[in-house]
């Protein structure tokens, strides 16, 4: 469970920001990915002041952007918050420093009430419920099956998967794998492994979850 540069396994989602505990910690922007594939804009917190310091850079970049908060090592949709506001964002605040007060685990934000977690990530939020959001399962660095996700009306819980994908183009799949070919070659992967879309404005494919 630890790799060279994600770390924990459980917690792979946090590769795709740059840490503002870890500045040096490498990102999915580092990775040599495709120019018709990105990474979702966000970052990884520890601590609420950086919590705090992340909602006002995104926010900065443009005040309309709707965000997302949601533990690192989270599945399933456990504590994810679509188009957090102002007030989630104070909740998570507040929690995260009651845990740093009454625990050793500083600045943990519980999903539920019987998991802490080691970051939190606040992230823009891309796509709509309803919209296409394939996934890409991999092998070290070989494609396995891209699927369709199944997902609930709110679009945060996965109800399984179709495959072989049907609900985007053929072009758009072949920049997809290309995309989780490069991810896998950079960080090296040789075990199974995923990539979940979605598809922003410009129809461009999001990475916005890395399941190992």
């Amino acid at each position: 469970d630890a790799h060279p540069i994600i770390g924990s396994l459980r917690q792979a989602k946090s590769f795709l920001h740059p840490s503002l505990a870890h500045p040096r910690r490498p990102a999915l922007r580092d990775a040599a990915l495709s120019y018709d594939v990105r990474g979702p804009r966000g970052f990884c917190c520890e601590t609420p002041e950086q919590l705090l310091e992340a909602w006002e850079r995104l926010k900065a970049i443009d005040a309309a952007m709707p965000l997302v908060l949601k533990p690192a090592a989270g599945s399933g949709g456990d504590g994810v918050r679509l188009n957090a506001t102002d007030a989630d964002l104070q909740s998570v605040v507040a929690q995260m420093r009651c845990n740093a007060r009454s625990t050793t685990q500083h600045g943990r934000f519980s999903a539920t009430s019987t998991k802490t977690e080691e970051e939190t990530i606040l992230e823009e939020m891309v796509g709509e419920p309803g919209q296409p959001s394939p996934t890409v399962y991999m092998v070290g660095t070989h494609v396995a099956v891209v699927a369709d996700q199944l997902l609930t009306p709110c679009g945060t819980a996965n109800l399984g998967n179709l495959s072989p994908a049907t609900h985007v183009a053929p072009n758009v799949v072949e920049a997809m794998v290309r995309a989780c070919v490069a991810l896998g070659t950079h960080l090296g992967l040789r075990g199974q492994w995923g990539v979940d879309f979605v598809f922003d404005g410009m129809a461009t494919p999001v990475m916005v979850d890395l399941n190992m």
